[in-house]
């Protein structure tokens, strides 16, 4: 036991792993900084405008997805490398669409009331008697 838990303490991956993980945490800090103030000047914008920043929008998308790569490294989620280390976020897109289409994209699974309706109707013979009920 005592043999494995030196050749762990030893191991030259984990303690650069712990360099990068110090790095990312410092980063991390300033993304959230610049997040919070992404968030005070978008709410501002649309406060005094009455609209979105769209520059601010797709700046606050790539910040987040920034944010949310540099945690999984720190959780051992994933082990590729964050900007700077590694590539910048694509152009992340942004998520304005209705509530109705993001919660139908949340749950493909789920059909529209629409979609699982029986429709019924009355068939009616030359006579003009009304004949039976069937479902379409």
């Amino acid at each position: 036991m005592d043999e494995e838990l030196k050749q762990n303490i030893t191991e030259t991956g984990t303690w650069m792993r712990a360099f990068y993980m110090i790095i990312f945490f410092l980063i991390y800090s300033v993304a959230e900084a610049v997040l919070a103030a992404v968030v005070i000047f978008q709410f501002l914008s649309r406060l005094f405008t009455g609209k979105i920043n769209e520059k601010l929008l797709v700046l606050g998308a790539n910040l987040s997805t920034f944010a949310y790569e540099i945690l999984l490294y720190l959780t051992y989620n994933s082990e590729i490398k964050p900007f700077p280390f590694g590539e910048w976020p694509q152009k992340a897109t942004t998520n304005r669409e209705s509530p109705a289409k993001n919660v139908a994209k949340r749950n493909p699974k789920k059909k529209s009331p629409e979609k699982n309706a029986k429709v019924t109707t009355i068939k009616k013979d030359d006579s003009g008697d009304e004949g039976e009920k069937s479902g379409i």
